[in-house]
């Protein structure tokens, strides 16, 4: 399990294109209605209200339900862990499945599996001590 606290970005579904975008969010009022939008780390916004048009033109506009931001870990595939994630954790007592999620009030990222939910410590434990990978996400699985 590695953490890469260089890599701060976040995930939407465009639902235009069918694929799943990464980088920067922005919130933006685009025809009166607020927007979500996923800028990549190589899109250079100078003119805000031009490049911002064109994003929307391009189908940077992604589902509101669908944004999760990256927990700073990787799975054992290497593959970045987001909120809405679903793990798999190879425990003691066999696999288990988590949902990532944040939660506002603490600030930090849980992991609940039903009922159960994780405490800050145990999340970093969870992502350190056992084999973890990324097994779906809560937008396409509960969509």
């Amino acid at each position: 399990m590695s953490r890469r606290s260089d890599r701060a970005f976040w995930r939407g579904y465009n639902k235009q294109t069918k694929e799943w975008m990464y980088g920067s969010l922005v919130v933006a009022i685009i025809d009166g209605e607020g927007v979500f939008l996923i800028v990549r780390r190589f899109d250079n916004i100078q003119q805000p209200e031009k490049d911002l048009n064109e994003f929307v033109t391009k189908g940077a506009i992604v589902a509101k339900d669908s944004i999760g931001q990256y927990t700073g870990y990787d799975d054992d595939w290497g593959f970045p862990i987001f909120e809405g994630d679903y793990v798999k954790t190879d425990c003691e007592g066999g696999p288990e499945w988590h949902k990532v999620e944040w939660d506002d009030q603490e600030e930090r990222f849980h992991l609940y599996a039903g009922s159960m939910c994780t405490t800050d410590e145990d999340f970093q434990e969870y992502m350190i001590a056992y084999d973890n990978e990324v097994d779906g996400n809560a937008y396409e699985c509960d969509n």
